[in-house]
């Protein structure tokens, strides 16, 4: 295992934090200090997205979608629309808005409801070739028919929910708020989210898609319900690369 050297003022300033709280040495301050700042301060890698929907705007479901995108280029997951205002070029991310306007864009993530529960799997990159699939587990999905994001924040069942879907386990409420109002152009009140129904997640279609655009009482929705075989719409590639800004075509 790699050693690593501080200063002696940094080794003084540890010993310092060590005496004076509940920490049993230095190690233990550093320790903590890594488990809850350490995944922040890594940077992405870039993520480059597809500039326009690839066939011209064609419909296809989850598992067309999953089937065209099994190359080189991942398709498209809910952290990345997500985030896009972070992590997309102006460009994309103007594209990606106008796609959840004109129809949804359909996404990698996918939702594993398991009957007589109300506990789920939230995977993304499912069934991709490409990338590794990341898998959450999650104790419970809660039912939403339409809630809005500005109320699901404020419990912990529908936190933990929308940080499974942006992949972020720390990311503060407010954060979450702030990417999907610049995405959707609303007010949190005015975005929705939609589950499974405890009744359809008893069906033989447990496995739901996740899709972002407008409809709901004409508010932006993050749909988790749809069955796979109904629900189509657009979709797009993502392009990791630490190096090129360029668009994979």
């Amino acid at each position: 295992m790699k050693h690593y050297k501080i200063s002696n003022k940094d080794a003084k300033l540890l010993e310092k934090i060590a005496g004076s709280s509940d920490f049993e040495s230095s190690e233990d301050v550093l320790s903590y200090l890594i488990k809850k700042h350490g995944s922040k301060l890594i940077k992405p890698a870039q993520r480059v997205i597809d500039l326009q929907p690839i066939g011209d705007g064609v419909h296809k479901t989850q598992e067309e979608w999953i089937k065209f995108y099994n190359s080189e280029v991942r398709m498209i997951s809910a952290p990345d629309v997500i985030g896009a205002s972070k992590y997309a070029s102006p460009e994309a991310f103007k594209s990606l808005k106008k796609e959840c306007t004109d129809s949804c864009i359909i996404t990698s993530t996918h939702i594993s409801y398991k009957p007589k529960t109300l506990a789920g799997v939230v995977t993304h990159h499912y069934q991709s070739t490409v990338v590794n699939p990341k898998i959450i587990s999650l104790d419970e999905i809660p039912v939403f028919w339409g809630e809005s994001v500005k109320k699901v924040v404020k419990t912990k069942e529908g936190l933990l929910y929308l940080r499974a879907l942006a992949d972020d386990r720390y990311a503060k409420p407010n954060e979450l708020l702030e990417m999907l109002v610049k995405l959707s152009k609303m007010e949190p009140k005015d975005i929705h989210l939609c589950t499974s129904q405890e009744s359809s997640r008893e069906e033989a279609y447990p496995g739901r898609a996740v899709a972002f655009g407008f409809g709901r009482d004409h508010g932006f929705s993050i749909d988790g319900a749809s069955c796979l075989k109904y629900m189509s719409g657009h979709s797009c590639g993502v392009l990791i690369s630490p190096r090129s800004g360029r668009n994979k075509k």
